[in-house]
């Protein structure tokens, strides 16, 4: 409960219940997640709490997914940039998404990752 204290621990901390809550179909939980980490007030836990929105609105995916990428560009988390620009390259059957799976599979590539969508799925679950 102490560790809750430090931020950016209680931001992967929710980032990953949320992540659970939608491998389980636990919307409700997933939907907490986006709350608590909306409640941080800090740039990289707003674009995990968008990323985490995206896959509970269907709606707004595209969108939500290119917010979620602009945050985590802006911030740096460049792991969590790939694996949502991946997935937002799956759901855009054109051109731009075609770009965006290339750009994704190729910055993966620099990081020697071997299987890039089973490390995009942990961070940005397919649905």
């Amino acid at each position: 409960a102490m560790l809750l204290r430090i931020q950016n621990v209680r931001v992967e901390a929710w980032s990953l219940r949320g992540r659970l809550a939608l491998a389980a179909k636990r919307t409700d939980e997933a939907a907490r997640a986006v709350r608590e980490l909306r409640k941080e007030r800090v740039g990289w836990a707003w674009a995990q709490a968008v990323a985490l929105e995206a896959l509970l609105e269907p709606a707004r995916r595209a969108e939500l997914l290119g917010r979620a990428i602009a945050g985590f560009d802006q911030h740096g988390l460049k792991l969590f940039a790939a694996s949502a620009r991946l997935r937002l390259g799956q759901i855009s059957d054109d051109e731009v998404g075609r770009a965006n799976v290339r750009a994704a599979l190729a910055w993966f590539e620099t990081q020697d990752v071997v299987e890039p969508e089973s490390f995009a799925r942990m961070l940005v679950p397919a649905v």
